[in-house]
């Protein structure tokens, strides 16, 4: 349950994340399908499979207190993904995004987790939240890192391996710190 209702609009420098809706679908679509068709040639997952399962998901996402955006370049005011912050039944929330590559090349998916998670922490009252990797996505992983996820276990979903990456409230990271290294 969440205390409060998340703004319908997060601005950045070169980003908006806008509440979802159900209307961004079929662009999203062509966007998760032709990224599908580069991943493919890259002998990488297909993205079109989890674009479908987005799809197919999205308004059982909303019931299940979900927090669905939209991902925006502010110059171009074009949808570029999809995130979704959603509980867990440990109390730890989940993070899951649909970007191109380039949201990690050119440092706009480190802003977007500038942008959400210290909100995300403000409004449910949450301390962490965890998201899945490809094991294999070097860029993904770095940007990750350098925004203080850390891995904390392997995961194996539809035959593929991915890192559990887990990254804790700044408040608690405070607490758990040992003395005299503030």
């Amino acid at each position: 349950m969440y205390k409060k209702e998340m703004p319908y609009e997060l601005m950045g420098r070169s980003i908006a994340l806008r509440e979802f809706n159900p209307d961004y679908i079929p662009e999203l679509f062509t966007i998760l399908s032709l990224q599908g068709r580069v991943l493919a040639s890259k002998e990488r997952p297909v993205f079109a499979e989890v674009s479908n399962d987005f799809l197919n998901n999205f308004s059982s996402m909303k019931m299940q207190e979900c927090l669905l955006y939209g991902v925006f370049d502010l110059e171009t005011q074009h949808l570029h993904g999809a995130l979704k912050l959603s509980p867990k039944q440990d109390g730890v929330g989940q993070l899951q995004t649909w970007l191109p590559d380039n949201y990690f090349i050119k440092g706009r998916y480190y802003e977007l987790l500038n942008i959400i998670l210290p909100l995300y922490f403000l409004w449910t009252g949450r301390t962490c939240i965890n998201t899945l990797v490809e094991a294999g996505d070097a860029q993904s992983i770095y940007v990750h890192e350098m925004a203080e996820f850390s891995v904390v276990s392997e995961v194996v979903n539809r035959g593929r391996l991915y890192y559990e990456m887990l990254y804790l409230a700044p408040s608690v990271r405070t607490v758990l710190q040992p003395s005299g290294l503030a």
